[in-house]
C-alpha cells in the first residue's frame, strides 16, 4: 500500500533529478567553449565578427567551426612607442567540419612573405582582421583577454556572394568634420613642409583613420584584401576605402599596419589626448615627419646597424632596451643637461648665449664619458628620431602661424584654435617636460624633450644644420660641429 502510494512519486522525483543533472552537465558541455551563457554564436559569410580566446562559433547555413585557441606571440610595437616594425601576432585557430577533420591554423596580423594574415579551409578562406586589445608599453594582455576580428569567405561562392569589390558605400564613410581635418593636414604639408624639411611632400602620406567602429584608409597605395572602395574624395584627392575596426581609438602613431607602407595610425580628435582640430592636425604633419625618416634611403640598413636590437625583430627594443634610468648618478647628469639647455634656450642676450651654450655643451660631453657606447647609440638615436619628431610638430605649427591661411572650412569648425596658440602650447610643453621631467619617470620620453630643445638650439646657431640631418644620421651633437657660436 505504501509502496502503491509512494513508489510512483519517488520514480518521478528520481527521473526529475536525473532530468536536472542531464540539463546541467549540457549547460556545462555547452559553457566550456567559452561562449557566454553557453550559447553558440552563429556568424555569416563575408561579414567580420569578434570572438575572444576560448571561444567558437559556427557559420550560419554552413558546417564549418571556429574555435580561437591562442595568441602564440604579440611582438606588436605598443601604441604609444614608435618602431622600425609594426611587430606580429601570431593567432592560432582550431577549424572542423561537422567536428570532424580538426586542424589548427596560424594567422598573422603582419603580411609578408612569411607571415599570413589568411588560410584556406574546405573551400573557405579564414581572414584575421586584427587583434585587441593593442598592446601598451605599460600594461600587460592576459591570455584571455584577446578578442580577434575574423572574416569568412566561401571560396566556391558564385559571383554576386563575397565581398564587394569596387564598389561604392555610401553608409560607410569619412565624417564631415575629419573630412576637413585631413584636408587641412594634406594641405599643410604641402604648402610648408618642404620649406622646413627638403623633399617633405615626396614621402608617404599614407593616413589609417580610426573610428568606433571602422578604419578609414587614405592616400595609401597598396590597400590590403580586407579593405573594401568607398569612393574617390575630391576634398581629400584620394581613394578612400574602410574596413572593420582593428586598432585603438586613441591611437597617435606610425608603423607599417597595412601593406608594409608606414601609415599614420590615429583615432578621431576627441578619442585622443588631442581632443580638438588644431593640435591634431599639428600631431599628424609631426606623424608624416616620421614617414619622411622612414622613407630615407639606407634608413632601416642604419637602424640595424646600431646594433641595438640584440636578436629582435620586431622593434621592440626601441621601447624594452635597459639604458640605466634608475641610476642616481644618470638621474643627476639628465637633471643638471635639461637645466642648462632651457638656460641657453630661454636666454635672449647675445653676449650671454655663448657661455651658456658652452655650459651646455661640457655637461653633454660628461653624459657622453658616463654613458657605454650601447646606451650612447640609444640615447643619440631617440633624440634623433623622436626629439626632432617634437621639434618638427612645433616649428610647422609656428610656420602655419606666419605663413599659411587656414581654409575657411577648418577655420569655422566648433574647435578651432588658431596655429599660433597651438605652437605657444607646444613649446610650453617642450620647456616643461625638460623643467619637472624625472628620468626614471618619464624614461626614454625625456629624450624627446632634449631632442625638440637641441633642435631649436641648432636653429639659433644656424639653420643650415637641417641640411645634415638625413645624411649624418642619429647624433645631433654632429651638427654643432663647425657651426657659429658653437665654440665650446
Amino acid at each position: 500500500m505504501i509502496c502503491a502510494l509512494m513508489c510512483p512519486l519517488i520514480s518521478r522525483l528520481i527521473s526529475s533529478v536525473i532530468t536536472c543533472f542531464v540539463l546541467l552537465g549540457c549547460l556545462g558541455a555547452a559553457g566550456g567553449n567559452g561562449n557566454a551563457a553557453g550559447i553558440m554564436q552563429a556568424v555569416r559569410l563575408n561579414r567580420p565578427f569578434s570572438l575572444r580566446t576560448g571561444q567558437q562559433v559556427t557559420v550560419k547555413g554552413e558546417k564549418l567551426r571556429i574555435k580561437f585557441e591562442a595568441v602564440e606571440e604579440d611582438s606588436r610595437c605598443p601604441a604609444n612607442v614608435t618602431c622600425v616594425w609594426a611587430g606580429n601576432a601570431a593567432v592560432r585557430l582550431e577549424f572542423s567540419i561537422n567536428h570532424r577533420d580538426r586542424k589548427s591554423l596560424t594567422l598573422n596580423t603582419a603580411k609578408s612573405t612569411t607571415l599570413v594574415g589568411e588560410r584556406q579551409y574546405h573551400g573557405y578562406k579564414v581572414v584575421l582582421l586584427g587583434l585587441n586589445p593593442y598592446p601598451q608599453s605599460n600594461q600587460k594582455i592576459a591570455p584571455h583577454d584577446y578578442v580577434a576580428t575574423l572574416l569568412v569567405i566561401k571560396e566556391r561562392a558564385g559571383p554576386t556572394d563575397g565581398l564587394p569589390s569596387g564598389t561604392t558605400h555610401p553608409e560607410q564613410r569619412v565624417s564631415e568634420i575629419d573630412r576637413v581635418r585631413l584636408a587641412e593636414a594634406f594641405r599643410i604639408g604641402q604648402t610648408l613642409g618642404n620649406r622646413l624639411w627638403p623633399d617633405w611632400n615626396k614621402a608617404p602620406f599614407a593616413v589609417l583613420l580610426v573610428t568606433p567602429e571602422n578604419e578609414f584608409l587614405i592616400r595609401h597605395a597598396k590597400p590590403s584584401a580586407d579593405f573594401t572602395l568607398i569612393n574617390y574624395d575630391p576634398l581629400l584627392q584620394s581613394k578612400v576605402y574602410y574596413r572593420a575596426r582593428t586598432q585603438p581609438q586613441n591611437l597617435l602613431a606610425t608603423f607599417p599596419v597595412v601593406g608594409g607602407i608606414p601609415t599614420i595610425v590615429i583615432g578621431q580628435a576627441k578619442n585622443t589626448t588631442k581632443k580638438t582640430s588644431t593640435p591634431w592636425v599639428v600631431t599628424v604633419l609631426h606623424e608624416h615627419f616620421h614617414q619622411l625618416q622612414y622613407s630615407q634611403p639606407g634608413y632601416y640598413p642604419a637602424v640595424d646597424a646600431l646594433a641595438l636590437s640584440r636578436g629582435d625583430q620586431s622593434g621592440m627594443w626601441m621601447l624594452n632596451y635597459p639604458f640605466p634610468y634608475d641610476w642616481p648618478e644618470m638621474k643627476d647628469h639628465f637633471y643638471l643637461l635639461s637645466g642648462l639647455l632651457v638656460d641657453a634656450l630661454q636666454t635672449r642676450n647675445k653676449d650671454e648665449f655663448p657661455g651658456k651654450l658652452s655650459a651646455y655643451r661640457r655637461q653633454r660631453d660628461e653624459l657622453g664619458k658616463t654613458l657605454s657606447p650601447d646606451d650612447y647609440r640609444y640615447f643619440s638615436f631617440q633624440m634623433w628620431q623622436e626629439g626632432i619628431a617634437r621639434y618638427t610638430e612645433y616649428r610647422i605649427a609656428k610656420l602655419a602661424a606666419g605663413r599659411y591661411k587656414p581654409s575657411k572650412a577648418f577655420r569655422t569648425l566648433k574647435d578651432y584654435k588658431p596655429f599660433a596658440e597651438v605652437a605657444e602650447q607646444v613649446m610650453s610643453g617642450i620647456v616643461n617636460e625638460l623643467i619637472t621631467g624625472q628620468l626614471d619617470d618619464h624614461k626614454r620620453v625625456k629624450f624627446y624633450a632634449l631632442g625638440a630643445g637641441e633642435g631649436l638650439l641648432l636653429d639659433r646657431i644656424n639653420p643650415r644644420w637641417r641640411q645634415r640631418y638625413f645624411i649624418d644620421k642619429f647624433y645631433l651633437d654632429k651638427y654643432f660641429d663647425g657651426l657659429k657660436g658653437s665654440n665650446s
